[in-house]
């Protein structure tokens, strides 16, 4: 019983931890894509 209890936590922290991952790494992506719309904007200022 206890083995079982022990190995669902285990399994629990690692879903936790790839699922923080993949966050974390979603607001990564997020951020690139608004600096480069910021970019984008400021060049086409720039242009005009």
């Amino acid at each position: 019983m206890l083995h079982a209890l022990t190995a669902t936590i285990g399994t629990l922290a690692v879903i936790a931890s790839i699922k923080a991952k993949l966050d974390y790494a979603r607001q990564l992506r997020g951020r690139a894509a608004t600096a480069a719309q910021q970019a984008a904007h400021r060049a086409n200022q720039v242009v005009r």
